[in-house]
């Protein structure tokens, strides 16, 4: 499920659990939005629930890291704990 806020397009993913009291919003990439809910909860309201939260998902969306994607190659580099670390094949015979 889509939805569009503000010329910014995002993906809805619903998470459910049966441990969960309330609905929570959580924004891990910069074009997901993740809304866990109780078992019961209609899907049919998840854009309500957006929509009710547009400014908080535009004011928080802006601190949340782009996810980015690594090219698993020879000689690439790839970040880990604040470091970039190069790639080198290792042949083990």
């Amino acid at each position: 499920m889509t939805v569009n806020l503000q010329g910014n397009e995002f993906t809805i993913i619903h998470r459910t659990n049966k441990k969960i009291k309330r609905v929570g919003i959580l924004l891990e990439n910069k074009n997901e939005i993740i809304i866990k809910t109780p078992l019961k909860f209609k899907a049919h309201f998840l854009k309500e629930v957006v929509y009710e939260h547009e400014d908080w998902i535009l004011r928080a969306i802006n601190k949340v890291p782009s996810k980015t994607q690594f090219d698993f190659k020879m000689g690439s580099t790839i970040p880990f704990m604040g470091k970039d670390y190069n790639l080198q094949l290792i042949s083990c015979l």
